[in-house]
């Protein structure tokens, strides 16, 4: 393509050059130049052409790529929006017997072969009783036990990382009893 558009242009500079000896340009002069200028056009209008099927090539690749992308953010939500946070007792990091089931539940679904490959976070929190080492140390106390759990279930553990926000993360902030038990909790997200 480069060559023709090359050759096109080195045909039109000499034509341009061997018209332009000092003579006023007669019929075919000017014939020859709408030559020039039709064969630029031509090769104008290949090029767009070419451009626009390059360009819809890639917007193909792109939009499926989206899609594949898309499909796997909506695996990853509705994985994550299945698992559900387990609850703690005050000051406590093993897991109650209410809440056995969820994690159970919890393995299942994380340890299915659509989300088999999904790596896990556990996010351990604490309510605001204590100072801030102490209940970053007793968050990530209760994201481990969260993950032995999860272990027991089947889920390897090699998939799942721990982090522990202390109190800093509260999903309530009321000055009462059960807003502080809804803070005492084991949160779990699926990352690609």
């Amino acid at each position: 393509m480069k060559k023709f558009l090359l050759l096109t242009s080195l045909f039109a500079a000499m034509v341009v050059m061997t018209g332009c000896g000092g003579q006023t340009p007669d019929v075919a002069d000017e014939t020859e130049s709408e030559k020039v200028k039709t064969v630029q056009k031509d090769a104008s209008d290949t090029t767009t052409k070419e451009n626009t099927v390059e360009g819809a090539q890639d917007a193909n690749e792109t939009a499926t790529l989206d899609g594949a992308q898309d499909k796997e953010e909506t695996k990853i939500q509705t994985a994550e929006d299945t698992v559900e946070s387990i609850y703690f007792d005050y000051d406590k990091f093993f897991i109650r017997n209410d809440m056995r089931g969820i994690v159970e539940k919890n393995g299942e679904v994380l340890n299915n072969d659509t989300n088999k490959d999904y790596r896990i976070k556990i996010e351990g929190n604490c309510d605001e009783w204590g100072s801030d080492e102490y209940n970053y140390a007793l968050g990530l106390k209760r994201a481990a036990s969260a993950k032995k759990a999860l272990e027991a279930q089947g889920v390897d553990g090699s998939r799942v990382t721990l982090v522990s926000y202390g109190e800093a993360n509260p999903v309530c902030t009321e000055k009462t009893k059960d807003c502080w038990q809804k803070n005492r909790r084991a949160d779990f997200k699926v990352l690609p």
